[in-house]
């Protein structure tokens, strides 16, 4: 017992570790809340109204960026799925796997499909967000964004209390406030030189008390199950303060380089297509290893597993940058996003 003690405390912390990978749906969320609405800002400028090309280029460059490693992957998944997905589907070419789950639970009998309510969720926001940056005249914006915010993760914690939980998981208007904070990030880091330097001095702070609330929450086991109070409402929460204060910090010294390191921003390349491909991939893997690596001691299953699955998830994501992704990507330059100058004087 003696010698199996830290293999075994090991194994356990690999394992919490795990199953609060769940929050990293959270940073997801808040680094492409901060990333679509900067461009959108951006192409706004000052304008009382949208320019020319301002929903046409969006629409069209964010189809090229998303639909084609998506429909490739789907119609791959249709093809060998086993056996064919419950409910059909029509969920899944329509961006609607969030609502497939919050009505019928997740898929099951599949090629483990059910990580793409995420992207679900995020193509339905920016259905509507763009129109929003659009026509909201710019100093009502931080109002408008505290207020979904707020809203948002007070429906989440209803939501939870009634026991819809998983509603509150994977519908779009209860995840909305980590989306709407990167995008108040983006908003505030744009108004100017007094607010950029009050959100960069509060952020170190901010961070740190969000890092020990997840410190807390992952001591206490709250975090245990991505569908509790503590893990879904507190827990996410966290983790997207965290994230935005990170996020507010890029802007020079030792964090910059860190997202500058080559193995990280070769990750943030190929990351869409191992998002797609990574649980299927384990699926396929627990369905043709899963009794091989069960006899091998627990430290060694997960490790042999997460090697086997980071090899293949990034070698397809390799293959779909080069030959899919990249070559409908350069066709961006027929779709430029316009760009206007921001005023940050008092009125801005």
């Amino acid at each position: 017992m003696g010698e199996d003690g830290p293999a075994r405390r090991v194994g356990g912390l690999i394992s919490a570790t795990l199953q609060s990978g769940w929050l990293g749906v959270d940073v997801f969320f808040v680094l492409s809340g901060y990333l679509i609405t900067g461009i959108l800002l951006d192409a706004r400028g000052d304008a009382d109204r949208p320019t020319d090309g301002y929903f046409r280029h969006f629409y069209a460059r964010r189809a090229l960026r998303i639909f084609p490693a998506y429909y490739l992957f789907l119609a791959v998944v249709v093809l060998i799925g086993r056996p064919p997905m419950p409910h059909g589907t029509a969920w899944y070419w329509t961006y609607l796997t969030n609502v497939l789950i919050a009505r019928y639970g997740w898929p099951a009998g599949t090629w483990e499909t059910g990580h793409l309510w995420s992207l679900a969720v995020e193509e339905q926001f920016y259905l509507v967000w763009p129109a929003i940056i659009a026509w909201t005249p710019r100093r009502r914006l931080p109002a408008l964004c505290i207020g979904v915010i707020l809203s948002a993760v007070a429906l989440r914690a209803v939501l939870v209390h009634q026991g819809a939980a998983l509603a509150a998981y994977v519908l779009t208007p209860p995840r909305a406030d980590t989306l709407v904070l990167g995008a108040a990030l983006a908003l505030a880091l744009r108004s100017g030189p007094r607010a950029r330097d009050a959100v960069k001095r509060a952020a170190p702070a901010i961070g740190s008390v969000a890092l020990g609330a997840l410190g807390v929450l992952f001591v206490t086991h709250s975090l245990d199950h991505r569908l509790s109070f503590g893990g879904l409402v507190i827990g996410s929460a966290a983790a997207a303060i965290a994230t935005a204060a990170c996020i507010a910090q890029i802007g020079g010294g030792r964090i910059r380089q860190v997202f500058e390191w080559g193995p990280l921003v070769s990750f943030g390349t190929y990351s869409y297509t191992i998002y797609l491909v990574q649980l299927p991939l384990r699926g396929a893997l627990d369905y043709w290893l899963g009794d091989r690596l069960a006899t091998w001691a627990p430290l060694p299953a997960v490790a042999a597993e997460g090697v086997l699955l980071a090899g293949a998830s990034w070698g397809i994501a390799w293959v779909s940058w080069r030959l899919v992704e990249r070559p409908m990507l350069s066709l961006k330059r027929y779709v430029p996003m316009p760009r206007h100058p921001v005023r940050t004087g008092p009125h801005s």
